[in-house]
């Protein structure tokens, strides 16, 4: 993990501030264009999530943000985020963030912070990390240095990563349900520096969207539109590093209206549960042709005779 300088990652997370305004501005030049030719929505969710920070005072940490992806971002277009500053409470604080491009706003933010505070701590017990790996057929959850003295190697855990800033070692990837360590390669600063937190959810937009097309795919449908509408992430207790080993234990609960919901909870290596990731996306197929769709029918109308 040695490395010098910050990573082209955190280079566009470094947002700059106009006229000492609540505005910042953002692109992709770091981290240069996506494949598919549009903006990763990671990085605008993550840039929109750096400038509520930068608004917010020391102290509060993040706790919960849901943003909504409203336009397909333009490549080489800088992005304009205003935040507004909704509330300054004593335990909690509330910003909500408009991004925009050509005067279009194409993602919404709200995001609130939460000043650390006693409570009684409860979760699932730690072994349940390692239950999920059982109920996928897996006899154990092979651990990261366990996969890399296999020879896994790692890879990108998105195609959007042109600079092979984050590491992935795939675990198993199931119909509807994928299994994977994840961290930024690079050492990051420290946990107060709020970097960890916009890293992490830079990295949380991956997989998920295509997850939902999943099952339909291993059915043979022709997924013609996969995009993301919504994503959400709570983050539970203290902060944890991002250039950590994190499992990602993903999967689809539900689709249907194309539409279908994914949802990924995020363990360290230690068996504390983090985070709890939610996002729905859009997926289009081509309709099954007239005759299938009659046979479809007469099939219900058969079963609704018994």
């Amino acid at each position: 993990m040695a490395s010098t300088g910050q990573s082209a990652l955190q280079l566009a997370l470094d947002l700059k501030q106009v006229a000492d305004c609540d505005i910042f501005i953002g692109d992709e030049d770091a981290v240069g264009r996506t494949p598919w030719g549009r903006v990763f929505g990671g990085q605008v969710l993550a840039q929109a999530l750096v400038a509520a920070q930068r608004t917010v005072p020391a102290g509060y940490n993040v706790h919960a943000l849901h943003g909504f992806f409203l336009l397909a971002g333009t490549s080489g277009v800088e992005i304009l985020f205003e935040v507004d500053r909704v509330r300054d409470g004593r335990s909690f604080v509330t910003r909500g963030v408009k991004a925009l491009q050509k005067n279009k706003a194409i993602f919404q933010l709200n995001v609130q912070f939460h000043r650390p505070e006693w409570g009684p701590q409860f979760q699932t017990p730690a072994r349940d990390m390692l239950w999920v790996a059982k109920t996928r057929g897996l006899e154990h959850l092979p651990m990261p240095d366990e996969l890399l003295k296999k020879g896994v190697q790692p890879e990108r855990f998105t195609s959007a990563d042109n600079k092979g800033d984050t590491e992935s070692l795939p675990i198993h990837v199931g119909q509807w349900w994928g299994l994977h360590w994840v961290r930024h390669a690079a050492p990051l600063p420290d946990l107060s520096s709020g970097v960890h937190e916009a890293v992490f959810a830079w990295m949380t937009d991956s997989r998920m969207a295509g997850i939902v097309a999943q099952p339909h795919r291993e059915k043979g449908a022709n997924v013609t539109m996969v995009v993301s509408l919504d994503h959400s992430i709570h983050f539970h207790g203290e902060p944890f590093r991002a250039d950590e080993w994190l499992l990602f234990s993903n999967r689809t609960t539900v689709s249907a209206g194309a539409r279908g919901l994914a949802r990924c909870e995020v363990w360290t290596m230690s068996g504390r549960l983090v985070a709890t990731v939610m996002q729905e996306a859009l997926h289009r197929m081509a309709r099954p042709d007239a005759s299938v769709q009659a046979a479809l029918g007469s099939r219900r109308a058969e079963q609704s005779k018994l």
